[in-house]
């Protein structure tokens, strides 16, 4: 039996492979494509049967002991086509991914990384690890086509940042999330990934603080600071949004930061309604006391003691805000995001006949609060759920067809230690000092810092000439608050703050997602056809998924089984999570060395939207 397992474990993953003389396994190489299919049989079988795979498993670690992964990676290397995948074949070409090409050739590495996964167990631990990786990867394809960051006008940083630098944010969370996830299970090669995540925190710090100071030599240098760019400002949201026309619901959200707007917009892409994505520009500081209550109505905003008045009153909390809007609109109201979800049908469904509703929701900010960076980005996740939840209830249960979401600012952040070294060391006089901005009645020029008239870059009059100071680039001042997760500043990251307009559809989506062959020379090789698909484009408001069906047919006669898969990705930055990987088997005997791949669209089987020639090399050698 040993002998058998060895030779089972040795071609399940060989038989791609043209044996070397360096091999010390070759005498177990089967070459025969008869015998090669049942090898197949067997071994998807024992790992893919719910019953048996725990045991076959175990089976084939103690019988096939002797072939080891690591001899076979020697030989061949971490780039050969490995026909079926163990784990412990997986982390050594892991690991020589990350060291070798992980930096230099991020797109190769995301694609191995794919191919990778597709042939491991979904639920297994290694997933995370391919996710960590892949993200990874996509941050150095992001920074590596990013071109220059030192660009002529403010307004063109903004762009710069809607239409792409947004994603390395977006790539650089997703990381961390993954690796958050990683490190509490056992990963043989942990070290390598500890390594590799610190080297991409460093490359992120980097690039993020580059680009924000050139964005604020930019602005610095013209003579109306913010007030030149095309972004529509916070405190004019209530005057340029609300519509007495139709009633209205305006959900809040805590520090959502542009970039995780932008993700929850794939999720409500998967829904029926229509949302858009724009931007507005935050005031600064970018502080929640400020920012929050300057989207609520008001004919004026005016900064004492540190604190925001709108209409001469301070609005710190739901009764105080739900007094002052129904000064604007009667019967409007004000609620927490809980409070909402915890209602009843009845009661939601009376709530939302108010002709206007702010919902206050605060997941990111709170978690913020203990600075643990397990808690900030997994707060994230957890955000854009709860808010495609929301809306989709808004819409489909308590009858809402309008949904405005915004939030009061962004945020930075970076998963590394602050020695205080790294803290800027401010000695000029402070009304108020935070992290990332400090408000002061002296014009003095600072070092590192970058001041501003308080109402030029607030909307907020003071009685006195106040100056809001904050540093350059992603620095941090030595001062009471978070250091990873920080805001108050003027980065890119703090001040866009994401708008979505959400409304129920009226007009169906009718255009589907397209798709394309991506290997087009196909080959029947043991009984199996492999091929890759690759979704066209992403699933989204204007564009509806589509369902389709693979066959390999002789003449007309279908002689493989008949697959059916749904291409309804809605990832627009991950080319790779819009590509599938289809096998087809051959189920019937067939003689014709010449077959054909169908693809039909699941409702009209008449129509074949791709047919591609199969060549058939496979000798069948077996009653089917």
């Amino acid at each position: 039996m040993k002998e058998v397992a060895e030779s089972l474990k040795y071609n399940s993953m060989t038989q791609l492979l043209d044996s070397s003389s360096a091999d010390n396994y070759k005498q177990y190489k089967v070459t025969n494509s008869g015998k090669l299919i049942q090898l197949n049989k067997i071994y998807e079988k024992g790992t893919q049967d719910r019953l048996l795979s725990d045991r076959f498993n175990q089976a084939m670690i103690t019988l096939a002991a002797g072939i080891k992964e690591e001899e076979i990676i020697k030989v061949y290397g971490i780039d050969a086509p490995y026909f079926y995948m163990t784990e412990t074949l997986c982390w050594p070409i892991i690991e020589g991914m990350i060291k070798a090409e992980l930096i230099a050739e991020p797109m190769k590495v995301n694609e191995h990384i794919r191919e990778l996964s597709l042939k491991l167990p979904e639920q297994s631990v290694i997933q995370i690890v391919f996710r960590f990786v892949e993200q990874m990867a996509l941050y150095y394809e992001k920074a590596r086509i990013i071109g220059t960051l030192k660009l002529n006008t403010p307004e063109a940083y903004i762009q710069k940042y809607l239409n792409e630098f947004y994603s390395i944010d977006m790539c650089y969370r997703r990381a961390l999330e993954a690796y958050h996830e990683l490190i509490t299970k056992e990963i043989p090669i942990d070290q390598a990934l500890y390594e590799a995540k610190l080297q991409l925190d460093q490359e992120y710090a980097k690039i993020v603080n580059i680009f924000n100071l050139e964005w604020m030599s930019c602005v610095t240098e013209q003579e109306d600071g913010f007030n030149g760019l095309s972004l529509k400002r916070q405190e004019d949201f209530y005057a340029n949004e609300y519509d007495a026309s139709y009633k209205q619901v305006v959900i809040v959200s805590d520090a959502l930061r542009y970039e995780v707007a932008a993700e929850l917009m794939e999720e409500l892409a998967k829904e029926k309604h229509v949302a858009t994505l724009s931007a507005y520009r935050a005031m600064l500081p970018t502080e929640t006391k400020y920012c929050k209550p300057a989207l609520l109505p008001h004919r004026t905003l005016q900064w004492q003691g540190n604190d925001l008045l709108v209409d001469g009153k301070l609005l710190p909390g739901i009764s105080e805000r739900t007094a002052h809007l129904a000064n604007y609109k009667e019967h409007a109201v004000c609620v927490n995001y809980e409070d909402v979800m915890n209602g009843d049908q009845a009661s939601n469904r009376a709530l939302f006949k108010r002709p206007l509703v702010y919902i206050f929701h605060n997941t990111i900010d709170e978690a913020s609060h203990s600075q643990s960076p397990f808690e900030v980005i997994a707060a994230c996740r957890k955000a854009i759920q709860q808010l495609a939840v929301l809306i989709n209830r808004l819409h489909a249960s308590w009858n809402v067809n309008y949904v405005m979401l915004t939030a009061d600012h962004g945020f930075i952040y970076n998963d590394i230690h602050f020695e205080e070294k790294d803290k800027h060391s401010i000695k000029d006089d402070c009304i108020e000092k935070k992290t990332r901005y400090y408000l002061t009645n002296s014009q003095q020029a600072i070092d590192g810092i970058a001041k501003f008239p308080l109402q030029s870059a607030s909307g907020m009059s003071s009685k006195e000439a106040v100056q809001i100071a904050v540093p350059l680039g992603t620095n941090r001042l030595a001062a009471p608050g978070g250091y990873n997760f920080a805001h108050g500043g003027a980065t890119l990251q703090e001040m866009i703050i994401p708008v979505i307009h959400s409304k129920l559809r009226k007009v169906k989506k009718t255009e589907k997602v397209n798709v394309a062959l991506m290997n087009p020379n196909l080959s029947m090789v043991s009984s199996r056809l492999k091929f890759q698909l690759i979704q066209s484009e992403a699933v989204s408001m204007n564009v509806k998924e589509r369902t389709i069906i693979c066959g390999v047919y002789n003449g007309d006669d279908l002689v493989t089984e008949s697959k059916r898969v749904t291409l309804n990705s809605t990832d627009s930055i991950n080319l790779n999570n819009r590509v599938y990987d289809i096998t087809l088997i051959l189920n019937k005997s067939t003689t014709s060395t010449m077959l054909q791949l169908r693809i039909y669209d699941e409702e009209d089987m008449l129509n074949p939207i791709i047919r591609e020639t199969v060549k058939n090399n496979t000798m069948i050698e077996q009653d089917f």
